[in-house]
């Protein structure tokens, strides 16, 4: 009997568990996006959202949830796949993983030319087929390539994924011939640009969002009439909802991001410690993407409440006055 290394064993369970609570993250965000009549689909914010909400389910199901269980068999704990069932997941896996990162990259953009810009409804309709489409058509194209050239293999943790075979033959200081994907090392060249093209539009969206939000603040201080003071408002609440969706897709992905560069590039692997930061976090972004999309459900609830309260004690405060004046307004009884 094959024997594993405990952090291995660790992280194939994580990445389970962690993958199952992605899915039901963006599940909840599915469904409330589908509630009365669709309403919510109107947005174009919403409409990325949407997708993104999709690619993560995907995602999750194929490289965490199903993980080793389509590895073939003998190559790791709980594998019992094969080389069809290992292509099946790296396939539909990290097509969904890319266009994910895509569409993180599309939100981020669409907040930008929200609460920076100003862009209304209609004008935000011309641009959305573009930010949709274009992370489909680039996840389909490096896909398709890696597996028409057999470079979707198992890549040495829990799940198959754009590489060669054995693990490490595709390694840029690499001395090992390649079994399967001799060329993996260009589609994972081209996949890992790709990525990073994404990482920098969404790092380069953060620092214009917080720019905003600080170009909000300064403007509340010297204005205050009713109309700006509404519309720098809104805009606040866009760019600080969008520098939240940045932060869930970096708490996903960086980690994952630097091992890649380690060991492809410098031939070092990822620590045990590194390598369950990673498998935590990494499945996660459907749960991060929740707490971001009902943050504004959530505070507009506790806005209303701490209204009522103070409503309400009001009113209790203006019985008790009434009341007050009613026994001081009393003539005084006098016993003769």
């Amino acid at each position: 009997m094959t024997s594993y290394s405990t952090t291995i064993v660790v992280a194939v369970i994580i990445a389970k568990i962690a993958g199952l609570i992605s899915i039901v993250g963006s599940s909840f965000i599915l469904r409330d996006l589908f509630r009365n009549d669709r309403i919510k689909l109107k947005s174009t914010k919403n409409q990325i959202i949407l997708c993104l909400s999709i690619s993560d389910i995907i995602s999750s199901l194929f490289l965490h949830v199903i993980g080793t269980w389509f590895v073939p068999k003998g190559l790791v704990y709980g594998s019992l796949g094969n080389i069809t069932t290992c292509e099946v997941q790296g396939y539909i896996g990290f097509l969904s993983a890319f266009m994910g990162a895509g569409f993180n990259a599309s939100l981020s953009i669409a907040y930008i030319l929200v609460a920076r810009y100003q862009w209304k409804q209609d004008r935000m309709k011309k641009v959305i087929p573009y930010l949709i489409c274009i992370p489909i058509v680039i996840g389909v194209v490096v896909c398709t390539m890696a597996l028409i050239y057999d470079s979707i293999n198992w890549g040495g943790g829990w799940t198959c994924e754009l590489g060669g075979f054995p693990v490490g033959c595709d390694y840029v200081n690499s001395k090992v011939e390649c079994e399967r994907g001799s060329r993996a090392g260009g589609f994972l060249l081209a996949g890992f640009i790709t990525v990073s093209v994404y990482f920098f539009i969404i790092a380069g969206s953060m620092f214009l969002l917080f720019w905003t939000v600080f170009k909000l603040e300064k403007a509340n201080e010297k204005f205050s009439f009713q109309g700006s003071s509404a519309t720098r408002k809104y805009s606040k609440s866009v760019a600080v909802q969008g520098i939240l969706y940045v932060v869930a897709f970096l708490l996903s992905h960086a980690l994952h991001w630097i091992e890649t560069i380690l060991s492809h590039v410098f031939d070092n692997s990822a620590s045990d410690v590194l390598l369950i930061l990673i498998v935590i976090t990494a499945p996660l972004q459907g749960l991060f993407n929740a707490l971001v999309y009902f943050r504004p459900t959530y505070l507009e609830s506790r806005r209303k409440k701490k209204q009522k309260t103070l409503k309400n004690k009001f009113a209790g405060e203006h019985t008790q006055n009434i009341a007050n004046a009613k026994t001081t307004l009393q003539p005084e009884v006098h016993d003769d």
